[in-house]
């Protein structure tokens, strides 16, 4: 164990760091991370940790775990970090106990060489890293569930401690305490899928089905419900006593429907969505995943092995069923996966196999090197003339191109001078640099990518008071609240049917929508500020935001101003 700590310590801190690089100078993405950070600050604001609340309204769909690890954060931290990186902290934590996790586990009961292996994949894997950097419920959710299976294969090899089987359900009830019962879902599946390994061969014997099955009753199921309904319990009567429709809404419209009726707010995918979707999100290693799933089903035979084919193949069916698709649902997939390609990684290492020498492989890896730079090459797609986004950080947009062909030139050269060592530790070390890189020198001189902290900032210039002195129309992001707090109207049906009357001082609207009123409503108001971005939240569709105050009289002409993205 000294040998592992001294190997793998600096690995999992430098993978912690990267995690927490540039989350502070990031802004807040999609719909679901400002809404969490904002229902988190109000828990700080307002003391009232049992029901979730934002904007002055009630947030049933999750249970309260992440928020409470959000709002400790920013209870403790959020005044020297800002509220942004207190937000995103948890996250980074929940990542890095998770290779932690992985570490000790797999070193204990396989070997070193597949913990390192393990430990840099899963932790480098394109997703796993964004989902460390957001304040999701992702990464929690995917540290429970990581110590939930581990728990599960150490009772499926043998293990007879009554602590492990206790450590299953405190996490499988830390998990729903996160994001409700998806767990129950992975883990059963992880067992269903088991049970088929164990039989296959003898479907017809009643003996092998029983004898596939007997580790089932080791797991301790009914004393597993009392840990459950003790770790969630507490919470669900407070907030049943607080809200009575909280739980309902909950199970019924929010996490019931999705998986069988409908995916809520256009989240929905195909069949197969997220056999597209893991190329992307296990980058750079997803140039692995033929052989790894190839060489784990070869390798079934093995408890170990076999247990991780499980835990991929079952989950991941479950969440290919479920109506409401995202790609970041597929995160606690992913540790098994990337033992599966760790464990065929180590053995062409050790000549087991020929793999990652091939024409064929170092072909895949060419391809995989055009891909890498060609990605990292499209933040210059935003120099476009026609999108008139203003200057670009071109210094950040050269080195991160730089970073993204090196990277890629180094893999493909290691790999056909059949250094297949160097070369995996230079796609591990590049997918970091460059994540490090976008976070810290891109993403936050970015401004065409943030338009609601643009346009919290136009309010501010122009001294917009927070007490619902504006009116939005057409942009209603939940970004928007949480960089300028204060009461909100949605003016959008009234605006269109000629009722301005009714609305407040300030108007914040979107260019189409006000060239659509009719020119009396226009004449109404004065324009003081255009922001102009991608809407990444409406099909990256190009959109100006317009900041306008009501006329006091017709001669009444400020001067726009187009905000530049900085």
């Amino acid at each position: 164990m000294p040998a592992i700590r001294r190997r793998i310590t600096p690995i999992i801190l430098c993978l912690f760091a990267s995690y927490l690089i540039g989350n502070g100078r990031m802004p807040l993405w999609d719909r679901d991370e400002p809404w969490y950070a904002l229902i988190s600050r109000t828990m700080v604001r307002t003391g009232d940790w049992v029901v979730p609340r934002a904007a002055g309204q009630t947030f049933p769909g999750k249970p309260p775990l992440a928020y409470w690890c959000q709002a400790a954060a920013m209870k403790v931290m959020g005044t020297l970090s800002g509220d942004v990186f207190a937000a995103r902290f948890p996250s980074a934590v929940a990542v890095t106990l998770a290779l932690v996790l992985l570490a000790v586990v797999i070193t204990i009961a396989i070997g070193r060489r597949r913990a390192i292996c393990t430990v840099l994949i899963f932790g480098t894997s394109a997703l796993t890293m964004v989902c460390a950097k957001m304040c999701l419920t992702d990464a929690l959710l995917t540290l429970w569930i990581t110590a939930a299976q581990l728990c599960l294969a150490a009772i499926y090899l043998g293990s007879r401690r009554r602590w492990v089987a206790l450590a299953l359900w405190i996490s499988v009830g830390l998990a729903v305490l996160t994001k409700g019962p998806v767990v129950a879902g992975v883990l059963g599946m992880t067992a269903i899928v088991l049970l088929l390994l164990d039989v296959a061969g003898r479907w017809r014997s009643a003996a092998a089905w029983a004898g596939a099955a007997n580790w089932w009753p080791k797991v301790r199921p009914l004393s597993g419900l009392v840990v459950v309904l003790a770790v969630v319990g507490p919470w669900a009567n407070a907030v049943q006593r607080r809200d009575p429709s909280f739980l309902r809404v909950t199970l019924r419209d929010k996490m019931l429907v999705p998986i069988a009726k409908k995916a809520l707010e256009g989240h929905a995918g195909p069949p197969g969505y997220y056999l597209l979707t893991v190329w992307p999100s296990f980058m750079p290693w997803s140039l692995l995943i033929p052989m790894a799933l190839w060489r784990g089903w070869q390798n079934r035979r093995l408890p170990q092995v076999r247990f991780a084919v499980a835990a991929t193949i079952g989950p991941w069916i479950a969440f290919e069923v479920v109506r409401q698709k995202l790609p970041h649902y597929l995160l606690p997939v992913l540790p098994a996966l990337s033992f599966l390609t760790a464990d065929g990684v180590v053995r062409c290492l050790r000549g087991q196999y020929r793999d990652l020498e091939t024409s064929g492989f170092v072909r895949a890896v060419a391809a995989w090197a055009i891909i890498v730079a060609l990605v990292a090459a499209a933040p210059w797609a935003a120099t476009n003339p026609k999108w008139n986004f203003g200057p670009q950080p071109l210094i950040a947009m050269v080195v991160l191109s730089a970073v993204g062909v090196a990277c890629a030139l180094a893999v493909y050269v290691l790999f056909r001078q059949r250094r297949p060592t160097l070369g995996l530790s230079a796609m591990s070390a590049g997918m970091a640099v460059a994540v490090v890189t976008t976070t810290t020198l891109y993403l936050p001189r970015a401004g065409f990518l943030q338009i609601s902290p643009r346009a919290a900032a136009a309010m501010i210039r122009h001294n917009v008071p927070q007490s619902g002195a504006v009116t939005l129309i057409g942009y209603k992001e939940p970004s928007l609240f949480f960089y300028y707090p204060g009461t909100w109207e949605d003016g959008g049906e009234r605006f269109l049917n000629g009722q301005p009357r009714l609305f407040r001082q300030w108007i914040l609207v979107t260019r189409d929508l006000l060239e659509q009123s009719p020119p009396h409503i226009r004449r109404m108001w004065a324009p003081v500020e255009i922001i102009r971005g991608w809407h990444y939240n409406d099909g990256l569709k190009l959109v100006d935001v317009i900041l306008a105050r009501r006329r006091d009289s017709p001669d009444d002409e400020p001067q726009i101003h187009a905000d530049e993205p900085r």
